[in-house]
């Protein structure tokens, strides 16, 4: 798990690998993040994927510039 504060703009990211996502420790963790954390702070959890991240992220360039292979 990855935590990452930014106080300025009251927000924070946490970012888990698939093995994060199932340990009840980590959501434990996660969940005493948000309650030390005032209310106006937003929370965003990102969770890792299954596929292969270049192969998506080619697939999302090729179609925001509209090309076909």
């Amino acid at each position: 798990m990855i935590c990452q504060i930014d106080k300025v703009r009251k927000f924070i990211m946490i970012w888990l690998t698939h093995e994060d996502q199932n340990n009840a420790e980590i959501k434990k963790e996660i969940e005493k993040i948000r309650a030390a954390y005032p209310q106006k702070y937003k929370v965003a959890v990102f969770y890792s994927g299954e596929e292969d991240l270049f192969e998506c992220t080619e697939k999302l360039l090729l179609k925001n510039l509209d090309i076909e292979r």
